[in-house]
């Protein structure tokens, strides 16, 4: 996943069963940028969504929702 970060800008989700504290910490250590366990919604998956881009996003190019959830 470092190698892959390297080279893009795209932001890495992990979504996951593992909800263990270490799972957690070793899948972010890993270069992900969040990590989300299961059970979630649609709508807090959507609002991590939208933080993430936030963050990893050049803040002068403006957003596109493609999210058809």
């Amino acid at each position: 996943m470092q190698s892959y970060k390297k080279k893009s800008r795209v932001p890495i989700i992990m979504l996951t069963a593992k909800s263990e504290e270490d799972d957690m910490i070793q899948g972010l250590g890993n270069g992900a940028d969040d990590y989300i366990t299961k059970p979630f919604s649609l709508k807090a998956l959507y609002a991590r969504f939208e933080a993430v881009m936030r963050r990893s996003c050049d803040e002068n190019l403006p957003l596109q929702n493609t999210f058809n959830g």
